[in-house]
């Protein structure tokens, strides 16, 4: 899943790499490339339900997400909604949602994002995220 100002192209240097062992899937999301936004909406939410849809329609089994920024934020809420989906994660510089994004509630109910919430400066710390190694801070 690419980034919020990019579109499916942003894989193409890399894909042909991926596709020599794995079967690639690379959509564009709402309101980005080839892939209009008519009335669903460009924002996470609405993306997040296109790759939901995108998934139901054409993995053959749970898929392993790759994004970038934004398409990084929207993958991780597509394995918090969708986990029996979701085989694993790539994250590259994702965006995390903040404690109390709609949408992602953590395993106490409380509405917290959990280990995948931002902390106050919009990065989450190795603890906070429950790391098991620590988090590179040039």
């Amino acid at each position: 899943m690419h980034g919020l100002t990019g579109s499916a192209v942003n894989w193409s240097d890399i894909a042909p790499r991926l596709t020599q062992r794995y079967r690639l899937l690379a959509p564009d999301l709402s309101g980005h490339g080839l892939t209009w936004s008519a009335r669903r909406g460009s924002g996470v939410p609405a993306n997040r339900v296109l790759l939901d849809g995108f998934l139901a329609a054409l993995a053959t089994g749970p898929a392993i997400l790759m994004g970038n920024s934004m398409g990084g934020m929207i993958s991780l809420l597509e394995a918090v909604a969708a986990p029996k989906a979701v085989a694993g994660l790539i994250l590259i510089d994702p965006a995390l949602p903040l404690a109390g994004t709609p949408g992602v509630q953590g395993s106490d109910g409380s509405g917290s994002a959990g280990p995948f919430a931002a902390g106050p400066s919009g990065a989450a710390s190795a603890s906070e995220r429950g790391a098991p190694f620590p988090q590179y801070n040039p």
